[in-house]
Protein backbone atom coordinates (compact mmCIF):
# COMPACT_ATOMS: atom_id res chain seq x y z
CA UNK A 1 0.00 0.00 0.00
CA UNK A 2 1.34 3.19 -1.09
CA UNK A 3 1.36 6.30 1.26
CA UNK A 4 0.03 9.78 0.52
CA UNK A 5 3.40 12.18 -0.10
CA UNK A 6 2.56 15.43 2.16
CA UNK A 7 4.51 18.33 0.56
CA UNK A 8 4.65 19.83 4.04
CA UNK A 9 7.46 17.11 4.49
CA UNK A 10 9.63 19.06 2.00
CA UNK A 11 9.41 22.14 3.56
CA UNK A 12 12.56 23.53 5.32
CA UNK A 13 12.23 23.52 8.68
CA UNK A 14 13.27 27.18 10.02
CA UNK A 15 14.77 27.81 13.55
CA UNK A 16 13.57 31.60 14.97
CA UNK A 17 16.24 33.61 17.92
CA UNK A 18 13.40 35.11 19.89
CA UNK A 19 12.63 36.28 22.98
CA UNK A 20 9.55 37.82 24.42
CA UNK A 21 8.72 40.66 26.75
CA UNK A 22 5.91 42.08 28.80
CA UNK A 23 4.65 45.63 30.28
CA UNK A 24 1.62 45.52 32.65
CA UNK A 25 -0.35 48.45 33.14
CA UNK A 26 -2.79 49.35 36.31
CA UNK A 27 -5.06 52.87 35.86
CA UNK A 28 -2.59 54.67 38.04
CA UNK A 29 0.71 53.68 35.30
CA UNK A 30 -1.59 54.80 32.36
CA UNK A 31 -2.22 58.20 34.12
CA UNK A 32 1.50 58.69 34.15
CA UNK A 33 2.16 57.20 30.93
CA UNK A 34 4.59 54.50 31.80
CA UNK A 35 3.90 50.82 32.52
CA UNK A 36 4.39 50.19 36.32
CA UNK A 37 6.24 46.36 35.72
CA UNK A 38 8.16 44.93 32.62
CA UNK A 39 10.21 41.95 32.34
CA UNK A 40 11.17 39.29 30.33
CA UNK A 41 8.45 35.94 29.88
CA UNK A 42 11.22 34.19 27.77
CA UNK A 43 14.75 34.92 27.46
CA UNK A 44 16.05 34.35 23.85
CA UNK A 45 15.81 30.91 22.28
CA UNK A 46 15.50 29.05 19.19
CA UNK A 47 11.91 28.08 18.06
CA UNK A 48 10.59 25.55 15.36
CA UNK A 49 7.58 27.18 13.08
CA UNK A 50 5.52 25.23 15.30
CA UNK A 51 6.33 26.71 18.31
CA UNK A 52 6.33 29.96 16.89
CA UNK A 53 2.83 30.10 15.23
CA UNK A 54 1.61 28.94 18.86
CA UNK A 55 3.55 31.35 20.78
CA UNK A 56 1.81 33.84 18.80
CA UNK A 57 -1.51 32.85 19.02
CA UNK A 58 -0.88 32.53 23.00
CA UNK A 59 0.31 35.68 22.87
CA UNK A 60 -2.38 37.75 20.83
CA UNK A 61 0.10 38.81 18.93
CA UNK A 62 -1.68 41.43 15.96
CA UNK A 63 1.05 43.78 15.35
CA UNK A 64 4.71 44.81 13.94
CA UNK A 65 6.95 47.35 14.51
CA UNK A 66 9.73 46.63 12.14
CA UNK A 67 12.57 49.45 12.06
CA UNK A 68 15.67 49.49 9.76
CA UNK A 69 18.60 51.70 12.32
CA UNK A 70 21.33 50.52 9.05
CA UNK A 71 23.30 48.43 11.35
CA UNK A 72 20.38 45.68 10.79
CA UNK A 73 16.94 45.46 11.18
CA UNK A 74 15.19 45.54 15.17
CA UNK A 75 11.72 43.32 14.75
CA UNK A 76 8.97 43.38 17.66
CA UNK A 77 5.70 41.64 17.25
CA UNK A 78 3.08 43.28 19.55
CA UNK A 79 -0.09 42.30 21.26
CA UNK A 80 -2.57 45.12 20.89
CA UNK A 81 -5.14 43.88 23.49
CA UNK A 82 -4.52 42.86 27.09
CA UNK A 83 -4.22 39.89 28.12
CA UNK A 84 -7.40 38.19 29.50
CA UNK A 85 -6.69 37.23 33.28
CA UNK A 86 -7.09 36.62 36.61
CA UNK A 87 -5.04 40.18 36.90
CA UNK A 88 -7.15 41.94 34.34
CA UNK A 89 -10.54 40.88 35.81
CA UNK A 90 -10.61 41.26 39.16
CA UNK A 91 -7.70 43.91 39.49
CA UNK A 92 -7.69 45.91 35.92
CA UNK A 93 -4.19 45.18 35.37
CA UNK A 94 -3.38 44.63 31.44
CA UNK A 95 -0.63 42.79 30.39
CA UNK A 96 0.42 43.31 26.94
CA UNK A 97 3.92 41.53 25.10
CA UNK A 98 6.25 42.12 22.44
CA UNK A 99 7.81 39.01 20.68
CA UNK A 100 11.46 40.22 19.80
CA UNK A 101 12.82 38.66 16.40
CA UNK A 102 16.40 38.23 17.03
CA UNK A 103 17.44 36.39 13.85
CA UNK A 104 16.10 32.82 11.77
CA UNK A 105 18.08 29.79 10.64
CA UNK A 106 21.31 31.44 13.16
CA UNK A 107 21.46 34.55 10.50
CA UNK A 108 20.74 38.08 10.87
CA UNK A 109 17.30 39.37 10.03
CA UNK A 110 16.54 40.33 6.25
CA UNK A 111 13.59 41.27 4.52
CA UNK A 112 12.43 37.67 3.74
CA UNK A 113 13.07 36.12 7.19
CA UNK A 114 11.08 38.93 8.72
CA UNK A 115 8.52 38.32 5.98
CA UNK A 116 8.47 34.33 6.88
CA UNK A 117 8.15 34.77 10.52
CA UNK A 118 5.34 37.49 9.84
CA UNK A 119 3.46 35.13 7.58
CA UNK A 120 4.01 31.90 9.86
CA UNK A 121 2.64 33.89 13.14
CA UNK A 122 0.24 34.92 10.61
CA UNK A 123 0.83 38.92 11.36
CA UNK A 124 0.28 41.01 8.53
CA UNK A 125 3.77 43.72 8.20
CA UNK A 126 1.66 45.66 5.58
CA UNK A 127 -0.17 48.02 7.18
CA UNK A 128 3.14 49.03 8.87
CA UNK A 129 4.53 51.09 6.12
CA UNK A 130 7.56 48.89 6.64
CA UNK A 131 10.08 49.89 3.61
CA UNK A 132 13.69 48.84 3.75
CA UNK A 133 16.01 51.96 4.12
CA UNK A 134 18.15 52.71 0.97
CA UNK A 135 21.39 53.83 0.80
CA UNK A 136 22.43 57.65 0.35
CA UNK A 137 24.75 58.61 -2.48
Amino acid sequence: MATQHDERDDAPEHTFNLSVTFDRWTEADREQGEPGDRGFTREAGDYDAEELARLARHLGLSQASVQNTGNGLVVGFISTTPDENNAHFRHGVDTYYTLHLHSVDGQPLTEESVLLAAETMGVSLEPFGYVPATPEF
